[in-house]
């Protein structure tokens, strides 16, 4: 739309254009769940009919030999030792679905747990450049520095490198994506 002159990618709203575009996301998702438990009824039902079908022997389907590119398996027949109703299927759907969304907030909060506060910011910052200058050379490579620390130091590193280049202490380069960082110390040491 942009290339057309539909729209001016300047007055976009990124803020109101996430939020549309997970608005959506969380509509597939609803939309998979509806399809999920329609798939679940469909197979509880077609082993019932199996079931009726065969009747308590197990019988052995035998498919005659057509010549076709693909194999056909025939399912394996389940002795159901209970039906389940459709509302205790919901119900277990549910206690599911809400077990698994406790364990998403309980991974977001363990993911932001060793993220500093603001007033520690500035700290490490300057702490991660005494330790560039340590090194005693102008170009030193970023997974060397962080070999060693965990994720989450690692990923404070990252930070007040970026820190540090926005405020033209060092220059940081990278030639392919993925490949190791260069950090690079300024001649006038910022």
């Amino acid at each position: 739309m942009a290339k057309r002159g539909e729209i001016d990618p300047w007055k976009i709203d990124i803020v109101d254009l996430t939020d549309r575009f997970l608005k959506k996301i969380e509509d597939l998702v609803v939309s998979g769940r509806v399809i999920l438990y329609a798939s679940i009824l469909l197979r509880m039902k077609s082993e019932i009919l199996l079931k009726e079908i065969l009747g308590d022997e197990e019988e052995v389907c035998e498919i005659q030999d057509i010549d076709m590119d693909f194999e056909i398996e025939v399912p394996v027949v389940r002795k159901v030792k209970r039906y389940t109703t459709l509302d205790e299927l919901v119900r277990e759907l549910r206690r599911i679905e809400k077990t698994q969304r406790k364990r998403k907030v309980k991974v977001v909060f363990e993911r932001f747990e060793d993220v500093p506060h603001e007033e520690n910011v500035e700290e490490k910052i300057l702490e991660v450049y005494k330790r560039l200058l340590g090194f005693g050379r102008r170009e030193i490579s970023f997974f060397s520095v962080v070999k060693g620390l965990n994720k989450s130091e690692r990923l404070m590193f990252y930070i007040s490198i970026l820190h540090l280049a926005f405020r033209r202490k060092i220059e940081v380069r990278q030639e392919r994506l993925y490949d190791d960082i260069k950090v690079i110390l300024n001649e006038e040491g910022g």
